[in-house]
């Protein structure tokens, strides 16, 4: 470009330069003539400081609007009434804002548009200067803490109906993207159905059984306390559920190495209501599982003293299964199931010492079937030698007849016979029933082991033929029998001489030697010689009875001559034709 053409471009913007300048002084000049005259006469002093604040230069400065078309300028000038921005605002000014259209409606039923718009002596500019009041509570809106410092008006449109028409929360908080209440990610009312606009996040999380009433078990002080337990804010999916052993990292389950069901929480709890677990779970697996276990109040109280057991247990409540197996504990190597004697410790003092201090509990008891196993089926394992025994007895058929309440003592008490046998009175002595009887077959023991036992001396001073007690005795009371006479046996003898006498046998028999053993007696303790008749006052006479009689049972004498002649040879031949020496010596009166 050359100079001259330089030169002459300099000289054009030159000339630009200085009729803008005359046009905008022109222009001013024009702008004073024609805008509205200020009413002096009325107006205060502090006019200018009103002129220029936001509202009266728009309406004065911009619009040209006369004062006396808002102002009353014939008497003392004051604020006009909010009536006077109806005529050209009257779509506007019916709206309802805040606290001030509930004040002011009750006068004029309109909003006071000053509010918002200064017309005052501050000149600050007030629209969109929300938060100079909702910092705020103002009366049931709570303030506005959070999004105090965005642009009010992306959301909120104060002159429109209706005013409020938020924009997708999803603009600003991509990363919080999510189709919760089946509605679309950049619908609002997705985040709105949780969040407060301007509330706490955290607020959020107290909502949720706004719409979730249905699952009021879902929390629980000390567990699920609230739904972001489980539940990733803004993650609502399956899929994004936080796994239990987030949490429960340390609680095991029963057999969890070999029921996989077992190891799936969600198998037993309910997602939500994980407190309410009942028997009721375990039979959708174990329907064929019928326990016959009475069902116990408060089990859980007990339980809690074990070191197998865990305090999510309900703390009542009547329970089969979790009575017996512990769903949860701390421990790896949990049994799977609970010692008997954990709630049964008055029966034995461990699952190994019952019945007898030495049966284990399952010897009798089958798993899943408590009730009273039948008789005498299940004490045939192990006393089988005994129910033969019975057999033999009808009375004693049933076990539970003689063992009654007793069956799981260490040591077994005795048997009380007498709640069947009470029409039997033994004497003192011989209450022990089983000190005779053989218990199971109720047959008296053998003699010499029981008689004996404690008539030692008699079993050994009675003779051979007396050895069988029962033949005489009675076996309870002791007596003798009342047919047991001597006679029973000994028919001959007691027809005999000395038969007949009134102390009976035992006169001379000693039937037990109760002093040891007893011979025959002397003929001469009952048959005084000095009282006896005839030949017998002669001395060799009386001195050895069984040479002229029989014995004790036939007393007659010897009736032939050799008898005599034993005595006296030398009367061999003194009447050798008689036969009998009685004829002439007699020996009775």
């Amino acid at each position: 470009m050359s100079v001259r053409t330089r030169m002459i471009l300099l000289l054009v913007g030159a000339s630009v330069a200085t009729g803008l300048v005359f046009t905008g002084f022109w222009a001013v000049g024009a702008w004073k003539q024609t805008r509205p005259p200020v009413p002096v006469s009325t107006v205060p002093a502090s006019w200018r400081e009103f002129r220029d604040a936001p509202g009266h230069q728009v309406h004065v400065a911009r619009e040209g609007i006369a004062c006396a078309k808002c102002h009353d300028v014939t008497g003392p000038f004051r604020a006009p009434s909010p009536r006077v921005c109806v005529p050209c605002h009257e779509q506007r000014a019916g709206m309802r804002h805040g606290l001030h259209a509930a004040r002011i409606e009750q006068l004029v039923g309109i909003a006071d548009c000053t509010s918002c718009h200064n017309f005052g002596p501050t000149h600050e500019d007030r629209v969109w200067a929300c938060i100079r009041c909702h910092e705020e509570p103002q009366g049931q809106l709570a303030p506005v803490v959070f999004h105090a410092t965005e642009a009010c008006g992306k959301c909120h449109k104060p002159h429109d109906e209706p005013g409020v028409v938020p924009i997708a929360c999803v603009s600003c908080h991509a990363e919080a993207a999510n189709t919760h209440a089946h509605k679309a990610s950049d619908d609002p009312a997705n985040c709105l159905t949780c969040h407060a606009a301007h509330g706490s996040a955290k607020l959020a999380v107290q909502r949720c059984q706004t719409c979730h009433e249905d699952k009021p078990h879902a929390l629980f002080p000390g567990g699920h306390e609230q739904c972001t337990s489980c539940h990733a804010a803004h993650g609502f999916g399956r899929s994004e559920v936080k796994p239990c052993r987030s949490c429960h990292e340390s609680q095991h389950v029963l057999a969890e190495s070999q029921v996989k069901a077992h190891r799936e929480c969600t198998s037993c709890h309910d997602p939500h209501a994980v407190a309410k677990v009942d028997d009721a779970k375990c039979e959708t697996c174990h329907a064929s599982v019928m326990p016959s276990h009475p069902k116990t109040e408060a089990l859980a109280a007990s339980l809690a003293k074990s070191p197998t057991a865990t305090t999510s247990l309900p703390k009542t409540g009547s329970h089969d299964c979790i009575g017996c197996h512990t769903p949860h504990s701390p421990r790896v190597d949990m049994p799977l199931a609970n010692p008997c004697t954990q709630c049964h410790a008055s029966v034995a003092g461990s699952d190994s010492a019952a019945h007898g201090g030495h049966a284990p509990c399952l010897a009798c008891h089958k798993p899943h079937a408590f009730a009273h196993p039948e008789q005498p089926a299940v004490c045939t394992s192990c006393h089988k030698l005994q129910l033969t025994e019975t057999a033999l007895n009808k009375g004693h058929v049933r076990c539970l007849g003689c063992h009654q309440g007793q069956l799981h003592a260490a040591a077994l008490p005795p048997v009380a016979c007498a709640s069947c046998h009470a029409n039997v009175h033994p004497r003192q002595e011989h209450t022990q029933c089983l000190s005779c009887h053989e218990p199971h077959s109720g047959k008296p023991r053998p003699q010499s082991q029981t008689c004996a036992t404690c008539h030692a001396r008699e079993q050994a001073s009675v003779v051979k033929v007396h050895k069988e007690c029962l033949a005489c005795h009675t076996s309870h009371e002791g007596g003798k029998l009342p047919a047991a006479q001597c006679v029973s046996c000994h028919q001959k003898k007691a027809a005999e001489n000395h038969g007949k006498l009134a102390g009976g046998c035992i006169s001379c028999h000693s039937i037990h030697g109760e002093q040891g053993l007893r011979s025959i007696p002397a003929c001469t303790t009952c048959h005084k010689p000095a009282e006896l008749p005839g030949l017998h006052a002669i001395d060799a006479h009386h001195q050895q009875c069984t040479q002229c009689h029989h014995d004790a049972h036939n007393p007659g004498p010897f009736s032939d001559r050799a008898t005599c002649l034993a005595c006296h040879a030398d009367k061999k031949d003194h009447v050798p034709e008689a036969q009998l020496c009685q004829g002439c010596h007699v020996f009775r009166r």
